[in-house]
């Protein structure tokens, strides 16, 4: 249902500039009206119920590991408070993906992406790393990122780039000439969702800046500058999360916008829903 045309007015005149101008190609904070949903192999069943979802999930997620506590499903959620749900991936015993896909497809070029993430599972041998990587219609990448899940020797449970042709690189901060600390176990989950950091990109034509601002040790924050894409994608239509064998994150928060995005915290003060109608009618 429509909201009147003079609510959608009152609410978008309330918006910080920023998200006043912004066009959402997909946001989900897995938030639901209801009961969460069940989720077993397929992702779509994420998009059942939540109420703020602009996008859509896809994919095929593989089944659970012979553990009791974690079966039937590899995904529940959980609140770091009582009213901000997570999205919480554990431990499958097989590999597969799923994918966040945009509203349409869109020029790199110009294009925010922003989510909230931690590593939930270690292990001795990386076993449990994921990427997440920017696709094209074709299947073209554009950004790599690349969590390590080995917990007991560095650079375990850290986020790095992958750049130029499949290039891992755990110091992007030096390498790309960028500020602050490269950081080891930044996406350490020793504090549980406390320790859940922020992670934003501004993609350009060529390249992209990519910073992660985690309150792990007491808060830090890098950006790193220049980042190659990993393929030839000008492009982007969707976000793959790959799931390995004992991976295990948390996720929260993924936006997608032509606009830098304020922290959703700030928005939700204001009424997401009712925001995100307002920016579905200045898209059309």
């Amino acid at each position: 249902m429509k909201l009147p045309s003079f609510v959608v007015t009152s609410i978008a005149l309330l918006l910080p500039a920023t998200l006043q101008a912004a066009t959402v190609y997909f946001f989900a904070d897995f938030e639901y009206g209801g009961a969460d949903p069940a989720v077993a192999t397929d992702a779509a069943d994420l998009n059942t119920g939540m109420t703020n979802l602009v996008g859509s999930f896809s994919g095929t997620l593989p089944t659970s590991a012979n553990n009791a506590f974690n079966s039937p499903s590899i995904v529940s959620f959980q609140n770091d408070t009582a009213t901000d749900n997570h999205l919480r991936i554990d431990r499958p015993s097989g590999v597969g993906q799923f994918s966040a896909d945009l509203t349409s497809t869109v020029s790199v070029d110009g294009l925010f992406v922003s989510f909230d993430l931690l590593s939930r599972r270690g292990s001795n041998t990386g076993a449990g790393s994921f990427n997440i990587i920017g696709l094209d219609d074709s299947g073209n990448e554009a950004f790599n990122l690349f969590v390590d899940a080995d917990k007991n020797s560095d650079p375990g449970n850290q986020l790095a780039v992958v750049s130029g042709a499949g290039t891992v690189d755990y110091d992007p901060v030096t390498t790309f000439g960028g500020t602050g600390t490269p950081l080891s176990k930044d996406l350490n989950q020793s504090g549980g969702l406390a320790d859940i950091a922020s992670i934003s990109m501004v993609l350009g034509a060529t390249d992209y800046s990519i910073t992660l601002d985690t309150p792990f040790n007491s808060g830090n924050q890098w950006t790193a500058n220049s980042v190659a894409y990993n393929g030839s994608a000008t492009t982007l239509s969707r976000i793959v999360f790959t799931v390995e064998s004992d991976t295990g994150f948390y996720l929260d928060d993924l936006w997608v916008a032509d606009e830098a995005i304020p922290e959703p915290s700030a928005v939700s003060l204001l009424g997401l829903s009712a925001a995100l109608v307002a920016l579905r009618r200045r898209r059309a």
